[in-house]
């Protein structure tokens, strides 16, 4: 990330933070952060899920809240929150990745991709599909066959938990899938059985 010469920054707090608010000096938290690049096409993505003869697509569970930034990073993410009429404002620094700031994509696509290549020998096929078929939290994924489908699912979830991450809101067009045993609480199927399901935009 870029120096801001420690000023603090002055945001919107709402869900998604301002980061393109202009500070006193004219220059937002999005005007000198790098962006990154990120080479996963999206539409690459949808191509390759709708080949599938089986499909599955999950989230990660607050994904972004479980990614840390860098210590010597946080001073550039100070916000100014005021609690009461008359008193001083308190400066917070916000420790994790940051709804609303232009780098994001490429920070949860780098988190990503670092961990199915730290998994890949115990997780292959997981890994594998995690290093194309991932869009930010969005996983889309497939199988020709349902028994690549189950391990592939199984592999998933490991992969993830490994790292304190849970995968939830799975669907499929196999319900098969839906009914594997030792799932995680979190995980819930209440789609009903004609019901389009929306993901990265397309039904």
């Amino acid at each position: 990330m870029a120096c801001l010469n420690q000023t603090v920054l002055l945001l919107n707090l709402e869900e998604v933070f301002n980061a393109s608010s202009p500070t006193t000096i004219g220059k937002s938290l999005n005007d000198v952060l790098v962006s990154g690049e990120i080479n996963e096409d999206v539409f690459n993505i949808m191509l390759r899920f709708r080949k599938h003869e089986i499909v599955l697509i999950a989230n990660i569970r607050k994904m972004l809240r479980q990614i840390l930034i860098d210590p010597s990073q946080r001073d550039l993410l100070k916000i100014l929150c005021e609690t009461k009429d008359k008193e001083e404002p308190v400066a917070y620094r916000l420790k994790t990745v940051t709804y609303g700031t232009k780098c994001l994509p490429y920070l949860v696509t780098r988190v990503v991709r670092h961990l199915a290549m730290d998994e890949a020998k115990t997780f292959p096929i997981a890994s594998e599909v995690v290093l194309s078929d991932v869009y930010m939290d969005f996983i889309v994924i497939g199988s020709q066959d349902m028994g690549t489908a189950k391990v592939l699912k199984e592999q998933l979830i490991k992969l993830f938990k490994a790292y304190g991450m849970v995968l939830h809101k799975w669907n499929s067009n196999a319900r098969e899938l839906l009914d594997l045993k030792n799932e995680n609480s979190e995980i819930s199927f209440n789609q009903k059985e004609d019901s389009a399901i929306k993901t990265l935009g397309m039904a």
